[in-house]
């Protein structure tokens, strides 16, 4: 992860109701995807500080 990745996962500011539209997809058996231009790392550190990672694990995957 660069450093302006690091510093936007620390300072991003989430779309208002956003992890809430997330989480509700997921509810009803979506399969939410991230697409981006930044790295896996800073992808997976943004989900983890929204408790999100989960969300977008495959089933049955354990990341840890």
């Amino acid at each position: 992860m660069n450093p302006e990745e690091s510093r936007a996962v620390n300072h991003a500011m989430p779309t208002p109701y956003t992890d809430w539209l997330i989480l509700t997809w997921r509810a009803t058996r979506a399969r939410p995807a991230v697409t981006t231009g930044c790295s896996a790392r800073a992808v997976r550190a943004y989900l983890d500080s929204r408790d999100l990672t989960a969300v977008f694990a495959p089933p049955g995957y354990d990341s840890r």
